[in-house]
């Protein structure tokens, strides 16, 4: 799912010249659109999201991630990206861009199984956790 702003834009171009299905949504414009259209479409075999969503808090995990996992069948699969050598964006989630011929690290965590028909606490509960997944905290 790619936010609708301008920078989605560039994002979705990239993503489909890799041959993935975009998926048009954020938080602030025809989020929930998108996450029915996903969860309506039929069989999911790879799912792309940055759980903190389009315009944060940053490393704080949306319910939208959460329910879409829940409704989907699939499994939250927290992973986390770090670069020593790299610049940091003045942005809300200080975005990273590794210099050149820098090391990047991708750590994957454990499988995430968000069961159907879960409460708001719940959601509460599974997004606590990825975020400690996704953080190396948990």
């Amino acid at each position: 799912m790619v936010s609708k702003s301008f920078d989605g834009e560039w994002i979705a171009g990239i993503i489909k010249r890799l041959g993935y299905r975009v998926f048009r949504g954020s938080a602030s414009r025809d989020g929930a659109r998108a996450l029915l259209e996903i969860i309506r479409g039929g069989k999911v075999c790879d799912l792309a999201l940055t759980v903190d969503g389009s315009r944060g808090p940053a490393e704080k995990v949306k319910a939208g991630a959460i329910f879409l996992a829940s409704n989907s069948g699939l499994p939250l699969v927290p992973i986390s990206c770090v670069s020593p050598r790299s610049w940091r964006l003045k942005s809300w989630d200080r975005f990273i861009i590794p210099k050149p011929f820098s090391r990047v690290e991708i750590v994957m965590g454990k499988h995430i199984v968000v069961p159907p028909n879960i409460t708001k606490d719940d959601i509460r509960r599974f997004a606590r956790d990825a975020e400690a997944a996704i953080n190396g905290t948990g």
